[in-house]
């Protein structure tokens, strides 16, 4: 479609590239289009991945859609059939600061495609089992100290998202995470988060993500791990906003034992009140399978439309022999 209007170079290649969705060198075919002068808007509708925005179309689902701010553009990846394309759009918005600004008609499209990869040899995506605060899932731990686990986010009235983190809980920084939206009457969340099983393994086996290994779940406060006895708080400090509000200002998540004594594992001193947030608590732990480490799952719920209560959850990792009295 690109070629008809003839204003338009497209070049066509078959090359080894990685990917925005896949970091693994693959052979993938390549597609690079530059239409400098632009194209009309009956010539745009003709187009065939500008048009593919929406969930089905096409027989594509889409695995992942964002617009980028700065120089115009988005990326979006899909699959269809074993086959997985990333899509990259690139224009010029024009800028609202500068009424003399004119901005370039160019546009470009470039296209990767290649053939899904088959499951992780670790195996495929495991069914989930038991839940942390109704909605966290662990999928597996890496020897490293790395926790996979999938959440069910609701937020009504958009919605519902489904998204999978990997989180190193010795740093606490989260290193992978992919979301995506649940169809529209798609009710099993169980089968939905598998879906996209390549992507998700493929992320997964690269930080080493033991599936058959998802650790001890203890929801609740309290857990026993090799003869001791650990508990877990949130020490939290409110604002008053007026005589019927008051939102989070600050929240400690603490371990304590009475054989090791009590660490903090988690300061939040300063919580903006336009967030909304009007709580925090501990909802569970999950143990690791390969050392005395564990997860700290940790929730604030924010006040949301009409009256609802949302929740933001995290793993937070606490080792469980060491740094009780200072430290980690």
């Amino acid at each position: 479609m690109w070629r008809l209007p003839g204003r338009a170079n497209v070049r066509q290649l078959d090359t080894i590239a990685t990917a925005e969705a896949d970091s693994v060198p693959r052979h993938r075919c390549a597609v690079a289009v530059v239409a400098p002068h632009g194209v009309d808007s009956t010539q745009e509708r003709s187009l065939y991945w500008w048009n593919l925005r929406s969930v089905g179309q096409g027989g594509w689902t889409i695995l992942s859609f964002f617009d980028v701010d700065g120089p115009g553009g988005g990326s979006k990846t899909l699959e269809r059939g074993g086959v997985r394309c990333q899509v990259d759009e690139e224009w010029d918005p024009g800028d609202d600061s500068d009424s003399a600004y004119v901005p370039s008609p160019s546009r470009a499209e470039r296209t990767l495609c290649w053939r899904a990869a088959r499951a992780d040899a670790m195996g495929s995506l495991p069914q989930l089992a038991d839940s942390i605060d109704g909605g966290l899932y662990p999928i597996g731990w890496s020897r490293a100290g790395l926790l996979a686990y999938v959440e069910r986010v609701e937020w009504d009235p958009a919605p519902t998202q489904v998204v999978v983190t990997v989180r190193n809980l010795v740093t606490d920084e989260v290193i992978w995470t992919f979301s995506r939206e649940m169809d529209e009457g798609s009710a099993d969340f169980h089968a939905f988060w598998r879906e996209p099983s390549a992507l998700i393994s493929q992320q997964l086996g690269r930080f080493r993500i033991d599936l058959t290994e998802r650790g001890t779940v203890h929801p609740g406060t309290t857990l026993r791990y090799q003869g001791r006895t650990y508990s877990f708080e949130a020490v939290n400090t409110f604002t008053a906003i007026d005589d019927f509000d008051n939102r989070l200002s600050s929240s400690t998540v603490a371990v304590s034992s009475p054989e090791l004594g009590r660490k903090v594992v988690f300061t939040q001193r300063a919580v903006p009140t336009r967030e909304w947030i009007t709580n925090a608590y501990v909802a569970g732990a999950i143990v690791s399978p390969f050392e005395p480490r564990a997860a700290v799952i940790y929730v604030q719920t924010q006040h949301g439309f009409e009256g609802a209560q949302y929740k933001h959850r995290s793993a937070i990792g606490a080792h469980l022999t060491v740094g009780f009295g200072g430290g980690r």
